[in-house]
C-alpha cells in the first residue's frame, strides 16, 4: 500500500506525448462547519472525564443525573396501546408540521384550559422532542451574531448550547430562593435592570421555564402575572418550556400555563407567548421524542413571521415521526376508559414521585455538611455542599461531585452545569429512582461528606 506521501503516475493516452499527472495521496483534515465548532454540552463536558476515571468499584453504581425514570416506572399504557395500534397504518411521510389529528388534539388541550385562548391546528407544529421544538423556534427566532435570549440561572444548558450553536448570545436572569417559604422564583428586579441597561437592545426573547430544571421550582399565577406585566412593559417575546406540566410535589402547589395565565388577566397584557412541551416527561416516554411549539399570539400578529419560518424549517426534516403522534391525541383528548386510565396512572406516578423526593430529602437533610433545596415539581432536587467554615483546601462543585463518584459511585451533577458558581458547590440530584435506591445513595453522600469534610477541616 502507497505511503501518505507516495505519488501515482497516471498516463493519459496510448503514444510517447501522454500527460504523466502526479497525484498526492496526503489527503488534507476538512474543518468541520463553524456551527459545529460552536456546539459545546457542558453536561457532556463534565460527566465523561468523571465515568473515564471511575474504576472497577466494590459498591453497585448510582446515577441520579439523567432525567429519565422510565426504566423505573412504566410509560403510560394508553400512549403505548395507542402507537401499538396504528403501528402499520404508520409508514408513510406525514405533514411536516404534523399529523392534523395530532395538532388538532394539542389545540383542544390547551382551549380546555382557557377556551379565550382560541388556539387552532394552524398554531401547532409536532417536533422531535420538546428540544428539538426549542432548537426549530431558535432557528426561526434568533438572528447571529447580534440576537440575545436572556435564560434562566440555573437552568437547563440545552438553551446555551443551542443558542451557541446557532452563533447567537444568552444573557442570565437569576432564580433566587426563599428560605422563608422555600421557593424558587425569578428575581425580576435584576431582570429589570437588565432589561433597562441601553447596550442590551438586542434582547430577542426570554425563556421561562416551569416547572424548573434543576431547581424544581413552580412558579404562582400571581408570579407569573407580575413576570408578564414586566415583559409587557419592554415588549419582550416569551418562550415557555412547559415540558413538565402538572408534575406538582405539593398539594398546595399548582401548575399555571403562561398563555393561560396571560389570558386570564385584566386588563390581559400583549406579550407573545411560544409554549414549548411534550409527552416525553409526563407520560414517560422521552426515548419517543414527542414534542411541540404552540405560538399564542397577540392581537397584532407579532408571531406571523416566526410561526412561518418556523413552519418553513419543519420541512428540512419532514417533521416528527409519524407513528409516534399517534400517541398525542391519545394522551390529550382521552375518551371512556382511556381518560379514567389516564387519570389514575398519573395519580399513581405524581404520588411515586412525591414519596421519593420526600424520602431523599429526609435523608440528606440528615448532613450538617448538606443545605437541601425543596423542590415543588419536576423530578429535580438541589443541594449544597457547606463545607467546615475555614477549610485548608478550596474545591469547586466538580471537584466535589467527581470524588463521590470515585469513593461511593453515585453521580450526580454540579451546579456550574446549570451556570451555577462553580465555587457555590450545588450539585443536582434525580429522584425518579426507587426509594431504596435513593436513600443508599443518600446515605453514601453523607458517608463520603463526613470523610471528606474531616479532612478539609484538619
Amino acid at each position: 500500500m502507497a505511503s501518505p506521501t507516495s505519488v501515482v503516475v497516471v498516463e493519459e493516452g496510448n503514444n510517447a506525448a501522454s500527460k504523466v499527472t502526479l497525484l498526492s495521496l496526503n489527503w488534507p483534515v476538512i474543518p468541520a462547519s463553524m456551527e459545529a465548532q460552536r456546539t459545546y454540552n457542558p453536561i457532556r463536558a463534565i460527566v465523561d472525564p468523571f465515568l473515564a476515571s471511575v474504576q472497577e468499584h466494590d459498591k453497585s453504581h448510582i446515577s441520579l443525573a439523567l432525567g429519565d425514570p422510565s426504566s423505573y416506572f412504566p410509560p403510560c399504557p394508553v400512549v403505548v396501546q395507542a402507537v401499538q395500534k396504528h403501528l402499520l397504518q404508520s409508514a408513510g411521510y406525514v405533514p411536516a408540521v404534523g399529523t392534523l389529528s395530532a395538532r388538532q388534539a394539542i389545540a383542544e388541550h390547551c382551549n380546555r384550559d382557557n377556551p379565550s385562548l382560541n388556539v387552532t391546528s394552524n398554531h401547532v407544529i409536532v417536533t422531535n422532542g420538546c428540544s428539538g421544538a426549542l432548537e426549530l423556534l431558535f432557528r426561526a427566532t434568533l438572528q447571529s451574531p447580534h440576537d440575545v435570549l436572556l435564560i434562566p440561572s440555573p437552568g437547563f444548558p440545552l438553551y446555551n448550547v443551542i443558542c451557541q450553536s446557532l452563533g447567537c448570545q444568552t444573557q442570565m436572569y437569576p432564580l433566587v430562593y426563599n428560605t422563608e417559604t422555600e421557593e424558587w422564583h425569578m428575581d425580576l428586579v435584576e431582570l429589570e435592570t437588565l432589561l433597562q441597561q441601553t447596550h442590551n437592545c438586542s434582547f430577542k426573547a426570554i425563556l421561562i421555564n416551569n416547572p424548573s430544571n434543576p431547581t424544581g421550582a413552580v412558579f404562582s399565577k400571581t408570579h407569573l402575572q407580575d413576570f408578564l406585566k414586566l415583559c409587557d412593559k419592554y415588549h419582550l417575546m416569551v418562550i415557555s418550556d412547559e415540558i413538565y406540566g402538572d408534575m406538582t410535589l405539593h398539594d398546595d402547589c399548582v401548575f399555571h400555563s403562561l398563555a393561560s395565565v396571560r389570558n386570564e388577566m385584566i386588563p390581559s397584557p400583549h406579550v407573545p407567548i411560544v409554549q414549548a412541551s411534550g409527552l416525553g416527561k409526563q407520560y414517560l416516554v422521552p426515548g419517543w421524542r414527542v414534542g411541540w411549539l404552540v405560538f399564542h399570539d397577540n392581537i397584532y400578529g407579532t408571531l406571523l413571521s416566526i410561526r412561518h419560518g418556523a413552519q418553513q424549517l419543519a420541512q428540512v426534516i419532514m417533521g416528527a415521526s409519524h407513528v409516534v403522534q399517534w400517541a398525542i391525541p391519545a394522551a390529550l383528548a382521552p375518551t371512556g376508559p382511556d381518560e379514567t386510565t389516564i387519570g389514575t396512572w398519573k395519580e399513581e406516578w405524581r404520588q411515586k414521585l412525591r414519596q421519593q423526593a420526600h424520602a431523599v430529602e429526609q435523608v440528606l437533610r440528615q448532613s450538617p455538611y448538606l443545605k437541601v433545596y425543596r423542590p415543588q415539581g419536576a423530578m429535580y432536587l438541589m443541594v449544597q455542599i457547606v463545607p467546615p467554615p475555614h477549610p485548608t483546601s478550596v474545591k469547586s462543585d466538580a471537584e466535589w461531585t467527581r470524588e463521590l463518584l470515585q469513593q461511593e459511585n453515585v453521580l450526580v451533577l454540579p451546579g456550574s452545569c446549570f451556570g451555577m458558581k462553580a465555587s457555590d458547590n450545588f450539585f443536582r440530584i434525580v429522584f425518579g429512582a426507587p426509594t431504596a435506591v435513593l436513600e443508599e445513595a443518600g446515605h453514601r453522600i453523607i458517608s463520603f461528606l463526613e470523610r471528606a469534610c474531616a479532612n478539609v477541616a484538619e
